[in-house]
């Protein structure tokens, strides 16, 4: 898509980039006082971030998430998605050492089995993304991962260590069956030949 004729949207993007130094430096402080300043100052900034993108002519973001609602909602269920699984690995190797009582590599070990679920099912997770509406299956791999996540939100200190591992294999049956429609339709077809991918280059 050609963009001949329009400016960059300089405020926009210096707005963005303030935005997303603020929050990041400060949630990375956030246990001290000026992390806490940071995180709203970023929070401020973002609320004028979107004001500006919606009235300035060329925004940096706003077509894409403005007037692409498929993009938008995509990139929605993504940041939900991840943030509703990315401290599971940290806090399950912390309970699996100090509640369990295993080892570091034993608990490694443990927590491979959602890396093996995904290489797994990649091929299949592949071939689905290629012949299935892309928004039927992140449905699935969003039901799939509040399964996973339910199991885990009710684990205690007696719960059985096949528990953990089924709740393991499931969030990796998530991360296979959601991802790939989210990220490209050719996603499937870019597994299958990866190899060949990476020596194109």
């Amino acid at each position: 898509m050609e963009c001949k004729g329009e400016k960059l949207d300089r405020w926009g993007t210096l707005i963005y980039i303030i935005m997303l130094a603020l929050v990041l430096i400060g949630f990375s402080t956030i246990m001290g006082a000026l992390g806490i300043i940071m995180v709203i100052l970023g929070s401020i900034s973002f609320i004028i971030f979107i004001m500006w993108e919606l009235k300035v002519k060329n925004p940096v973001l706003g077509e894409l998430f403005f007037k692409n609602k498929k993009f938008a909602f995509s990139n929605l269920a993504t940041f939900i998605s991840y943030i509703s699984t990315f401290a599971v690995s940290f806090l399950l190797s912390l309970y699996l050492q100090f509640i369990k009582g295993f080892d570091p590599r034993a608990a490694g070990l443990i927590l491979v089995v959602q890396t093996i679920f995904m290489v797994v099912l990649s091929p299949a997770a592949g071939r689905l993304s290629d012949k299935f509406d892309p928004g039927k299956l992140a449905s699935l791999g969003m039901g799939i991962i509040t399964i996973g996540l339910l199991i885990l939100a009710l684990i205690t200190a007696e719960t059985s260590l096949y528990i953990i591992i089924l709740a393991l294999a499931i969030m990796g049956m998530e991360l296979e069956y959601f991802q790939p429609p989210m990220q490209t339709p050719s996603w499937g077809l870019l597994k299958r030949n990866i190899w060949a991918y990476l020596l194109q280059y």
